[in-house]
């Protein structure tokens, strides 16, 4: 999500009226810089540039050392990046009250869901239940840090296995109809929910949930190749 969609989710049009990033506007007239203050800038927007900025840093550095991260010659400052993401999932908790290492339960769900039938289940009773629904998106809340894209941290949610009949979209694979992810709440509004204050929004969410369908795709064809030549 883009910063100034994000703060629009936190910030009415009203409220922002008087603000700009740099005191002044295109007319001359004074406003209220946000950099002043840290409700904008260090609580969030200094955080998301950050770790923008550190991602591609450590993008580049991976794909200068081949296949094997062990024998990359940049592992020294990789793992300094490393380090600085992981400062920053600590500041981010800390501003959100989050405790990711407090044990959280979802009744009737141990984590990760383990077959299509407890996602079902679970949808069902997030639609029922506003205390398993509470409890659904709080866990998502904690387990998903700042840094950590989507698709990374999915397996916290669910398994291979879970996941297997799904796609994002309605398609159909070797003359079977997937179930569509995209009308599950679970997928959808719970996630937006739960990270929101991380600037996740549809279009974001949409994207690396079809990635996490593509991974998983693949890495079943892969596994079914590798059986095939047994």
């Amino acid at each position: 999500m883009a910063i100034h969609k994000f703060i629009s989710h936190v910030f009415s049009d009203e409220a922002l009226n008087a603000y700009n990033v740099h005191g002044t506007n295109t007319t001359g007239r004074s406003k209220i810089p946000m950099k002043t203050y840290s409700v904008f800038y260090d609580c969030f927007i200094a955080l998301m540039i950050k770790v923008k900025r550190l991602k591609k840093m450590l993008a580049e550095l991976r794909s200068c050392g081949g296949s094997k991260l062990s024998q990359n010659p940049n592992m020294i400052e990789i793992r300094m990046i490393q380090q600085k993401l992981r400062s920053i999932d600590d500041q981010f908790c800390k501003q959100n009250l989050i405790d990711p290492r407090k044990p959280l339960t979802i009744s009737g769900f141990p984590m990760p869901l383990q077959c299509e039938e407890d996602i079902d289940r679970l949808e069902l009773m997030v639609n029922r239940n506003p205390k398993i629904r509470m409890q659904y998106i709080e866990f998502l809340r904690c387990k998903k840090p700042l840094s950590v894209e989507i698709s990374e941290c999915f397996g916290k949610f669910f398994t291979a296995d879970a996941i297997a009949n799904f796609s994002w979209n309605n398609t159909r694979t070797n003359q079977k109809l997937r179930k569509t992810m995209k009308e599950y709440h679970i997928f959808t509004a719970c996630m937006l929910e739960a990270w929101k204050a991380q600037g996740i929004d549809e279009a974001k969410l949409d994207s690396e949930l079809r990635r996490v369908t593509i991974i998983l795709a693949k890495r079943r064809y892969t596994a079914n190749y590798q059986n095939r030549d047994r």
